[in-house]
């Protein structure tokens, strides 16, 4: 492919008043190539992937280091735990995922490719929304195989290999079928 397809090559012309050796292109095509983000792919791979790495040691981590004894010697029910952790996690992920979303539409609209219009600010939002409900399961998988697994290492194992299975493997033999 060529992806400079609009620029012009000059070599160094020898005699000459000038010397001059380069390029010149009138237009990036690196930058059109990735103009716009693909979101669904970030949070269907790398937001799921990260709610795994935030959250595979939440219990059993604090099992492996004493600290789980500590918090249970207050009076304190399991699922509050469990879901404390989980609405901690959720909240980072959440508000890096809004950010950089922000950032991207502002970026875009002040370049003139997206016009901000009440309806991208509905779409944003629901895809927000989506996108915690996405990780908020992922959340809940993590920290529950976490609960669950003897060690840190053995709930990463597992839950890396769950990961695979249900974001990688299926959706790809889907399109096979």
């Amino acid at each position: 492919a060529n992806w400079f397809g609009d620029s012009f090559h000059t070599l160094a012309r020898t005699g000459g008043d000038f010397d001059y050796r380069g390029a010149s292109r009138s237009s990036n095509h690196w930058v059109r190539r990735y103009e716009f983000v693909d979101w669904t792919f970030l949070v269907r791979l790398v937001i799921s992937f990260l709610c795994i790495v935030l959250a595979y040691d939440s219990i059993s981590g604090e099992r492996e280091s004493g600290t789980l004894r500590l918090i249970f010697a207050n009076p304190m029910a399991r699922w509050r735990l469990v879901l404390a952790k989980v609405a901690a996690h959720l909240s980072v992920i959440v508000s890096a995922v809004a950010a950089g979303g922000l950032l991207s539409v502002l970026v875009l609209s002040l370049s003139g490719s997206v016009p901000l219009t009440v309806e991208l600010g509905i779409d944003a939002l629901l895809f927000l929304i989506g996108t915690a409900l996405y990780a908020g399961l992922f959340l809940f998988l993590a920290t529950g195989v976490s609960a669950m697994a003897r060690s840190s290492a053995a709930a990463l194992v597992l839950l890396v290999l769950v990961w695979a299975i249900f974001v990688v493997v299926v959706p790809q033999t889907s399109y096979l079928v």
